[in-house]
C-alpha cells in the first residue's frame, strides 16, 4: 500500500473484525495472537498492527490493548490485575501452530489443556479477564504449580478452527450436534491434542494431574479427547461446547477395552442461541449412560459468546479439587510405598535364606554345642527346611 509492504493476512483479519462498526477488545486480542503465530511479532506483522490502528475504528480499550503489546509484548493485565506471561512452542512435525503455554511460578505439578473456540486461537484464553487471568489471580495452587497450555487449531479461509463442517448449518436447532463434520479434520485435531496429554502425563508421571477443557468448538474436541483416551485424566470440561454424533458414533463402535470411565463437567447457558442448552442436556445424559461422571451446570442467563465469572469460578473450583485430589492420592500412594519399605527392612531372616552369616562368638559357641548334639537325622532334615 503506497509502496509500503504489509501482511495481507493480517490485515485482512483486521478489516474483517472491524465490519461491526469497530475493533472489540477480544479481536483486538485475536489479531495479536494472529501476529503472534510464528512465536514473536516480525517487522512487518507490527507494521500492519499499527496502520490498522490508524485506519480502522477499534474502541478504546481494544486500542489501548493493542498499543500496550505492541509497546511490551507481553499480556499485561490492566492495572492492579495480575500478569499473564506466556511463551510459544511448536511441536515438531506438526502441521498446527505454534501455542501459547503458561508456566507456573513454582514446581509444576499439574496441567490444564484448554482448547479455544472457532475463530479464536489460544489467546482467547490469555486476554484481561479471561479464564487464565482468572485461574491465576484466584488460585494460588494453579498459579504456583499448574502449567496452562492453549493448543490451536489450523487456519481455513482465514478462520482458525479445530475442524470444519459440511452440509447445511444446523447451529442453533436442536439438530446442531448431527451436523457433518470433516472427519480427516476431527481425527488430527484429536490426535494433536491427545498427544499433547501423553506429553504432559509423561512429565507428571500421572495421568490424574491432567485437565482438558475446551469452549464451543473447543469443547467439541475436549469432550471427544476425552472419549478417545486410552486412559482417564483427572477431568475433562466443556464450557458450552457440543458433544457431536460424530463423537459418539466413534466412541459406539470401539471395543470395551479402549472405554475408560472419566470425571467429565459440561456448562450450558440458558440464552445460549448457538448450542442450544437442551442439546447439553441430552448429551450428560448419554454420558452418564456410558458410565461417565458427569457434573452438568445451566447458567441461565449467559449466552455463547461472554466470558462469565460465575461460569470461570465453577470450573475453577472442580479443577483444584480434582488436582487436590490427585495430589493426596500420590502422597499416599507414596506412603503406603514407604510403610511396604519399612516392613521388607524389617522382615524376618527368611529373606536371607541361602546367604551366610558371621555369626557373635556367643552365638557360634551356642551352635557348635547344638550340632554336636544334634544326630545325622536331625543335620539332615533341618537342611532340606
Amino acid at each position: 500500500i503506497d509502496g509500503v509492504k504489509y501482511d495481507r493476512e493480517l490485515l485482512e483479519l483486521a478489516e474483517k473484525s472491524a465490519k461491526d462498526g469497530q475493533v472489540s477488545v477480544q479481536k483486538a486480542e485475536v489479531l495479536w495472537e494472529q501476529a503472534m503465530d510464528g512465536g514473536k511479532v516480525t517487522d512487518i506483522e507490527r507494521r500492519t498492527l499499527q496502520y490498522a490502528l490508524s485506519t480502522l475504528k477499534f474502541t478504546k480499550p481494544s486500542a489501548e490493548y493493542l498499543r500496550r503489546m505492541l509497546e511490551n509484548g507481553s499480556a499485561e493485565g490492566q492495572r492492579g490485575r495480575i500478569k499473564v506471561r506466556w511463551v510459544w512452542r511448536k511441536r515438531k512435525n506438526s502441521a498446527f501452530p505454534a501455542y501459547p503455554i503458561v508456566m507456573p511460578r513454582k514446581d509444576h505439578r499439574f496441567t490444564l489443556v484448554l482448547c479455544h473456540p472457532l475463530g479464536w486461537g489460544g489467546g482467547f484464553y490469555l486476554g484481561c479477564g479471561a479464564l487464565v487471568e482468572d485461574f491465576l489471580s484466584k488460585s494460588r495452587l494453579m498459579r504456583d504449580h499448574c502449567k496452562i497450555v492453549c493448543p490451536g487449531g489450523r487456519t481455513y479461509k482465514s478462520w482458525k478452527m479445530w475442524f470444519r463442517y459440511r452440509g447445511k448449518d444446523t447451529c442453533g436447532t436442536s439438530e446442531c450436534h448431527a451436523q457433518l463434520v470433516n472427519g480427516k479434520d476431527f481425527e488430527q485435531a484429536c490426535e494433536f491434542v491427545v498427544d499433547i496429554v501423553k506429553s504432559e502425563s509423561d512429565l507428571l508421571g500421572s495421568t490424574s494431574r491432567i485437565a482438558v477443557s475446551g469452549y464451543s468448538q473447543g469443547g467439541c474436541i475436549s469432550q471427544a479427547v476425552g472419549l478417545s483416551l486410552p486412559y482417564p485424566v483427572g477431568l475433562v470440561i466443556s464450557q458450552r461446547g457440543m458433544l457431536m454424533k460424530h463423537s459418539m458414533d466413534e466412541y459406539t463402535a470401539r471395543g470395551a477395552a479402549q472405554k475408560h470411565r472419566q470425571r467429565m463437567l459440561l456448562t450450558a447457558g440458558g440464552r445460549d442461541d448457538v448450542y442450544l442448552p437442551a442439546n447439553q442436556a441430552e448429551a450428560k445424559e448419554w454420558l452418564i449412560e456410558q458410565g461417565m461422571q458427569v457434573t452438568f451446570k445451566l447458567f441461565e442467563e449467559l449466552n455463547h459468546g461472554d466470558h462469565n465469572k460465575e461460569e470461570m469460578a465453577f470450573i475453577r473450583s472442580a479443577c483444584t479439587r480434582e488436582f487436590l485430589k490427585a495430589d493426596s492420592e500420590t502422597k499416599r500412594s507414596v506412603q503406603r510405598m514407604c510403610s511396604q519399605e519399612v516392613v521388607l527392612q524389617r522382615a524376618p531372616s527368611q529373606l536371607w535364606a541361602g546367604q551366610k552369616r558371621k555369626p557373635t562368638p556367643t552365638a557360634a559357641a551356642g551352635s557348635a554345642a547344638s550340632a554336636a548334639a544334634a544326630s545325622p537325622r536331625a543335620s539332615a532334615a533341618s537342611g532340606k527346611r
